[in-house]
């Protein structure tokens, strides 16, 4: 998942800059459709940027299902390798993951499953994969059953 619409109001360094309320009220619902659709993320990693650790704050704030979250410093502005190792890493007990981080990689991840033609992955936005996988160490982009990206624009407006 991409982080919510971040706001530009404050000046502050590129790491430190909150959600706008957009990025608020997306993220929220974005948490919510998730749930509807019986997403129930056990194992959560999230960039250290305030953005993203805002975007899953209401990402979960209705979620009442036990996770697991790691703050991770390695996912702020990381390349798609990098998400793919991060996701690879994940505990093999985990039966259900989401990532919070930033384009470009998660744009290259959408390029690469062929659910974009520009590489923009839009804020608040989230690739739901199936896999098939015995564990989390055999994960590749070729291991996808199905996929599909749940934008805040097509949901809820």
């Amino acid at each position: 998942m991409r982080h919510g619409k971040s706001g530009w109001d404050l000046p502050c360094s590129d790491f430190d800059r909150p959600l706008a309320k957009r990025g608020k009220e997306e993220s929220k619902l974005m948490g919510s459709h998730l749930s509807q659709l019986k997403l129930f993320p056990d194992f959560v990693r999230c960039s250290s940027a305030k953005r993203t650790q805002e975007t899953f704050e209401y990402l979960c704030s209705d979620w009442s299902h036990d996770f697991n979250i790691e703050y991770l410093e390695n996912l702020y502005h990381a390349p798609s390798d990098e998400l793919i190792r991060v996701a690879r890493a994940c505990p093999d007990e985990s039966e259900c993951q989401i990532i919070i981080a930033h384009n470009p990689g998660m744009g290259q991840i959408q390029l690469d499953l062929k659910l974009s033609l520009d590489g923009h992955m839009p804020t608040a936005a989230c690739i739901v994969l199936k896999l098939d996988i015995k564990k989390w160490d055999d994960f590749e982009l070729k291991s996808i059953q199905t996929h599909s990206i749940l934008k805040p624009s097509e949901l809820f407006r």
